[in-house]
This record gives C-alpha cells, sequence and structure tokens, in this order.
C-alpha cells in the first residue's frame, strides 16, 4: 500500500474514536441559576509579607532557632514608641484614642533562618495610613521595615491585597 494511504488509515483508526470521546465543555450561559454568591460574603483588604534574618548565622549562634509563632505583627492606627503614659502602679494607657482595636498576628514557619510569613485583615475603619511593627520578645534583636516606612499607606478599596511589607531581624550588638 500507498504510504499516504496508510498514514490517513492510522490517523483515522487512532484520532476518530478519541474525538468522539471528547466531551464538550458546557457552555457558561448555559450553567445552573441557582448559583449565586452569599450576600454575607466580605472580601477584607489583607497585610502580607515575611520576616527575614539579616544575619541568620550570628543569630542562630547567640540565641538557637528563634521559632517563626515567636514574631508578632500589629497593625495599630498610632505610633507604637509614643501611645501608652504609664502612672506608676497602674497599667499603661494610650495616650491616643483609636478609632480601631490594634491587629495582632502571630507569623507562621518554621524559624527565621527560613522566613517567617504573616497576613493581617485590615479593619473596615482603619482610614488611610497605620503602623505595622513586627516585635520577637526582648532578646536583643530589631525588627524593622525592609523597603517601606511606618507609618504606611494602606491598601485602597479595591486593591485587596498588599503583599510587600517584609521586615529584617537583626542583632543588636551593645558595647
Amino acid at each position: 500500500m500507498n504510504a499516504k494511504i496508510l498514514s490517513l488509515l492510522f490517523a483515522v483508526t487512532t484520532l476518530l474514536p478519541m474525538a468522539a470521546k471528547a466531551q464538550q465543555m458546557p457552555n457558561p450561559g448555559n450553567l445552573s441559576p441557582n448559583l449565586s454568591v452569599p450576600n454575607d460574603l466580605a472580601v477584607r483588604t489583607t497585610i502580607s509579607g515575611t520576616i527575614t534574618a539579616k544575619n541568620p548565622g550570628i543569630i542562630l549562634k547567640e540565641y538557637g532557632q528563634i521559632k517563626c509563632n515567636q514574631f508578632k505583627v500589629t497593625l495599630r492606627q498610632s505610633n507604637p514608641n509614643e501611645v501608652m503614659v504609664s502612672v506608676p502602679g497602674q497599667p499603661p494607657k494610650s495616650k491616643f484614642p483609636e478609632s480601631y482595636a490594634p491587629v495582632t498576628v502571630q507569623a507562621t514557619g518554621n524559624h527565621i533562618r527560613l522566613g517567617c510569613k504573616f497576613s493581617l485583615a485590615v479593619p473596615a475603619n482603619a482610614g488611610e495610613k497605620a503602623y505595622l511593627v513586627a516585635e520577637v520578645p526582648p532578646i536583643g534583636l530589631r525588627v524593622y521595615p525592609s523597603g517601606w516606612n511606618n507609618p504606611m499607606p494602606l491598601p485602597m478599596a479595591g486593591f485587596k491585597h498588599d503583599g510587600g511589607r517584609n521586615f529584617v531581624v537583626e542583632l543588636i550588638n551593645i558595647h
């Protein structure tokens, strides 16, 4: 037989059954009208980022593996360095009234050498700017923003996620 006829016969016997078994995708216009989005579904604006070590070997040598769940990340309206008034014998109180309670989350991940992640929801009444701070128990480490400054502009409505708020951890050298 001719090579052209053999290749045509092969194509018909191989591809035709496959085409017959293929299923047609449903037309989006034919989907059930009962599918709807719940009215109480609220999309919240979030801020996320990572916490990494500037000098992981030195931190490991000095303090061992610092777990990610030791880091607390807080979003607040006022400057955390200027908000407390201390009266002897009483707990510290805020100097400035806040329109929303500070939002605090724990970082997730294994340990600081691998990097820690965080994500927090921005309150609806947060305004245009806020302070985002990351803290670790007071052990001689400094946690500071990487590539941005406080107070930071909050994501606007319509921009539901701000994923570029990273922090760097550095050992404080006291001589």
